[in-house]
């Protein structure tokens, strides 16, 4: 029996695939179009027919995670101006990405480390767009009285910081890592531990 064709976009589905998984064993210096032809299972020609260049790949990489995982900032909590349900949610969903994508994770650690450009693409498309979007919600919040008054940045990229190594620790670290919990769980601890910081003496 004859295998079925895949579509153009099931192929180009195979290919992302099979380039978030290679470069994150490999890195990007050590990883070839050969190479990334074998792993998808097609010619060096079908790659570039579906990515005209590398540029064209490595932003539909992130495309692609950025789809999938979609917003990760709690737009109906922080309207309700309920901050511990902002800072949970937002964390819980930070954890969940990064625990459902490993490979894209070491694919992010591998560009930072050989200063790809696929790291500077990451950072632009998501990194600095959640962290201004959670500095602008904690300033409102800071002017209302209801937080402590810090700098707003800072304290957004403190917050994701948390979150995001906690979460990295468990990728890198898979069954070993002391401390562990529940997603959920580990979510409000994060967000309780940090809320504690900026509600104390607030308004006084």
């Amino acid at each position: 029996m004859s295998r079925a064709r895949l579509t153009g976009e099931e192929r180009r589905e195979q290919i992302l695939e099979s380039a978030v998984a290679v470069f994150g064993r490999r890195g990007f210096e050590g990883t070839t179009t050969r190479a990334l032809a074998r792993e998808a299972g097609v010619s060096e020609a079908m790659i570039f027919r579906c990515f005209p260049d590398k540029a064209a790949l490595y932003r539909a990489i992130i495309d692609r995670f950025i789809a999938s995982s979609g917003d990760p900032f709690p737009r109906g909590a922080a309207a309700a101006q309920d901050d511990e349900a902002v800072l949970a949610a937002l964390a819980e969903n930070l954890i969940r990405d990064m625990e459902q994508e490993p490979g894209f994770v070491r694919l992010l650690l591998y560009s930072a480390l050989e200063e790809h450009d696929l790291s500077r693409l990451f950072l632009e498309a998501r990194i600095l767009k959640v962290t201004r979007t959670l500095a602008r919600y904690l300033a409102r919040r800071m002017e209302d009285g209801a937080l402590r008054p810090v700098p707003p940045l800072p304290a957004a990229r403190a917050f994701l910081g948390m979150a995001c190594h906690y979460a990295l620790m468990n990728n890198l670290y898979t069954g070993t890592m002391p401390g562990r919990m529940p997603r959920a769980g580990a979510a409000r601890l994060v967000a309780s531990l940090f809320l504690g910081g900026l509600q104390e003496k607030a308004g006084a």
